[in-house]
């Protein structure tokens, strides 16, 4: 087994009181990216969520240690899930989340694909399908996101909310 699907296991399995740091402080990061190219945005198909048809969703993924940003992670995830360059253009929000138990912040960014074509191989197993998807049709967006939480992002990414990605200072490892 890789060393992501291990992290994802023991992630998926991990509570409160079988956090190694305890349940007083357990917070986690995660991220995704509305890509857009020609009014068009890039999204994923994936079959893993409890929704009537595939959830179609932004490229997105769990902040892990190996990060060297929050920025970091959302290209990975694009280039995960989706095969494409991305440039990030912006922050669009970030979001409090609980649910299974976890409280996420959750990192919402704009991007722009940087290729015409994917330039990498799609290793995200679940992900079904990518698709493009005119952003103005909100109607087949939203019913089929996984979460209120990316309900909310699609609404103020949709609303122009923009915050310049140098509001997150990344100072690095510290003692």
């Amino acid at each position: 087994m890789d060393e992501d699907k291990e992290f994802s296991k023991k992630f998926a399995t991990m509570t409160a009181d079988s956090d190694p740091v305890g349940s007083r402080h357990i917070y986690y990061a995660s991220c995704s990216v509305f890509v857009e190219k020609n009014d068009q945005l890039l999204l994923v198909e994936e079959n893993k969520y409890d929704v009537p048809d595939m959830a179609l969703d932004p490229p997105s993924t769990h902040i892990t240690w190996r990060d060297a940003s929050v920025q970091e992670a959302a290209i990975r995830a694009v280039q995960k899930e989706t095969g494409f360059e991305v440039e990030l253009t912006h922050l669009v929000g970030i979001y409090e989340i609980d649910i299974f138990e976890r409280h996420y912040y959750h990192f919402v960014f704009a991007g722009s694909a940087t290729t015409e074509e994917p330039t990498h191989e799609i290793t995200d197993v679940d992900v079904e399908n990518v698709v493009w998807v005119n952003k103005n049709e909100t109607d087949q967006i939203v019913p089929r996101m996984r979460s209120d939480a990316l309900r909310t992002a699609y609404r103020d990414y949709m609303d122009g909310k923009q915050y310049p990605l140098d509001v997150l200072q990344h100072i690095g490892r510290t003692h």
